[in-house]
């Protein structure tokens, strides 16, 4: 089986399709009907595992040693790149006494 990949918009348009093309079709011959039906509910499902499946895996979240680095600068007044927003979050760290 060929996996595709839809945009948002592509999805929609291929939904709409074939929920109407089986609204119309059940009219005429139910049992096509309920495969447009079906197709459609395929779609979804398999939409939705895709995502399942690209949920990412969190010990990609730990700061590597560059990202670490470049924290490290932010925090003395450098600017530099990040590689997530969750390194943003982070609190400093340091000798700070409160």
């Amino acid at each position: 089986m060929k996996v595709i990949s839809l945009s948002d918009e592509q999805y929609d348009l291929v939904e709409r399709a074939l929920t109407r093309a089986g609204e119309n079709i059940r009219r005429i011959n139910p049992n096509i009907g309920r495969l447009c039906s079906d197709a459609s509910t395929a779609l979804q499902d398999g939409i939705k595992s895709e995502i399942e499946e690209e949920q990412p895996d969190p010990a990609d979240d730990e700061p590597n040693a560059e990202t670490a680095a470049a924290l490290d600068d932010s925090r003395n007044g450098e600017v530099t790149r990040v590689d997530s927003v969750d390194d943003l979050l982070e609190e400093p760290t340091g000798s700070e006494d409160s």
